[in-house]
C-alpha cells in the first residue's frame, strides 16, 4: 500500500510535533531536577525543636568540583561561596564600625536561614528553625568591625561555615571559621559573637565543651524569650550552699587563670560592652569558663548539698529547696545581687551547672 503525498506530509508534520513535545517535555523535566538539588540544603521539615536546626544531605562536591575549587585564587575564593557561586557576599564597604549600619539584615525581610558544612565526606546543610533567625541575625548585625577585626591567613584556615540568608530576592552569605571564631568580610577577618560562636558549634561540634556552651545558651535565649515570672526574693538562701567544690564565683575564676590545664581556646566579642573577651576550657574536667560564666558539665563535681550532674528534678528539689527564678528548664538561685547558681534541665534531669556574675 503506497501512501500519497499529502498523507507523507501530514505524517511528517506529526512527527515533528511528537518530537518537539519531547523536547519541552524533557526541559522541564531537567529544570525539576536542578531545582530539586538546589533545595536539598534547604528541608522544608523541621524537626527536633530543641536544636533548632536539622541535618540533612545536600549535593556532594565531586573530586572534580574540588580540583576546580582549589584551582580558584584565593582572592575568588574570598568573594565566593564555593558551593553556591551565585550568593552573594554581605555588600560592606568599611571595615570599621558596626556591621548593621552598612548591612542591616536585622531589618530585613529574612525567609530562610541555612548552614553550610564542609566535612572530610562532602558537604551537608543545616536548615535553622525559624525561632532561631535572631541569634544568627543579632550575631552578625551588632559586631563592632573596629573592635573584632584581626589579622588571620586564610590559606590556613579550615572548617569554614556558609551561612546562606534567604531574602526576598537575593541570596546573601558570610563564612564563618569554627577553629578561629571569625567571620570573613572583604577578605579581612573578624571575631564573632558569644552567641554566634555557641550557636554553631552547638551544631557542627555538639560533643565539645563548646557546644555544650552553645546548648547552655539555647536555653538561655528561650527562657529570655518566655513571659519573665517575677523572681522571689523572699528565699534567701545562705551562699555556701552555691560553691561547687567548695569555691565560689570568683575562686573558681581566680583558680582557672592561673591554671595552664585551662587552655586559652577561642576569643569572642561582648556585645555589651564592646570588648574582645577568651573562653578557656579543660576538655578533660568537662568545665568552661568566660569572664562572666563558668559552666560544668560532668558529675565530677558537686555542690555542699550534693547537686551534681544527673540528678532529676525531684532529687535537687528535696536537697536544695525551690529556685529564686524558674524558666522553662533553668531554674536559678540568687546568690546577691550579681551572682547567681544555675541548673539547667533536660528530660527532667540536670544537665547543666553555672556560676554566673552579671
Amino acid at each position: 500500500m503506497r501512501l500519497e503525498k499529502k498523507e507523507i506530509w501530514f505524517i511528517s508534520i506529526i512527527l515533528m510535533l511528537i518530537i518537539a513535545l519531547m523536547m519541552i517535555l524533557i526541559n522541564i523535566w531537567g529544570s525539576e531536577q536542578q531545582n530539586a538539588a538546589e533545595d536539598q540544603s534547604l528541608p522544608a521539615a523541621q524537626s527536633e525543636e530543641d536544636s533548632g536546626m536539622v541535618l540533612e544531605p545536600v549535593e556532594e562536591l565531586t573530586k572534580q568540583e574540588e580540583s576546580a575549587d582549589a584551582s580558584k585564587s584565593e582572592a575568588h575564593l574570598q568573594s565566593v561561596n564555593p558551593h553556591f557561586p551565585e550568593d552573594l557576599p554581605f555588600p560592606i564597604e568599611k571595615t570599621e564600625g558596626n556591621l548593621g549600619d552598612q548591612f542591616p539584615l536585622d531589618k530585613m525581610s529574612v525567609k530562610r536561614i541555612s548552614i553550610m558544612v564542609s566535612l572530610d565526606n562532602g558537604v551537608r546543610g543545616y536548615t535553622v528553625s525559624p525561632q532561631s533567625y535572631r541569634v544568627l541575625v543579632q550575631g552578625l548585625t551588632s559586631l563592632n568591625l573596629s573592635t573584632t577585626k584581626t589579622e588571620m591567613n586564610s590559606s590556613a584556615l579550615a572548617s569554614d561555615v556558609y551561612i546562606r540568608f534567604h531574602l526576598d530576592n537575593e541570596m546573601y552569605f558570610i563564612k564563618y571559621n569554627l577553629d578561629s571564631n571569625t567571620v570573613e568580610l572583604n577578605g579581612q577577618h573578624f571575631y564573632a559573637s558569644r552567641n554566634l560562636m555557641s550557636y554553631l558549634h552547638l551544631f557542627c561540634r555538639p560533643g565539645t565543651l563548646l557546644g555544650m556552651f552553645g546548648e547552655m545558651r539555647g536555653i538561655d535565649v528561650n527562657a529570655e524569650d518566655a513571659p519573665a515570672p517575677q523572681e522571689d526574693m523572699t528565699r534567701v538562701y545562705d551562699p555556701e550552699r552555691f560553691k561547687i567544690q567548695e569555691k565560689n564565683f570568683a575562686e573558681w575564676s581566680r583558680y582557672i587563670s592561673s591554671n595552664s590545664d585551662y587552655k586559652e581556646a577561642y576569643r569572642y566579642y561582648s556585645v555589651s560592652d564592646d570588648n574582645m573577651k577568651t573562653v578557656r576550657i579543660h576538655e578533660e574536667e568537662g568545665i568552661l569558663s568566660t569572664p562572666s560564666t563558668i559552666l560544668f558539665t560532668k558529675n565530677n563535681v558537686s555542690s555542699p548539698d550534693g547537686i551534681s550532674i544527673g540528678m532529676s528534678e525531684k532529687e535537687v528539689l528535696s536537697m536544695l529547696g525551690s529556685p529564686n527564678l524558674s524558666q522553662g528548664n533553668k531554674w536559678s538561685y540568687t546568690i546577691n545581687d550579681d551572682l547567681k547558681f544555675n541548673l539547667y534541665f533536660t528530660e527532667e534531669n540536670l544537665r547543666y551547672i553555672t556560676l554566673t556574675s552579671e
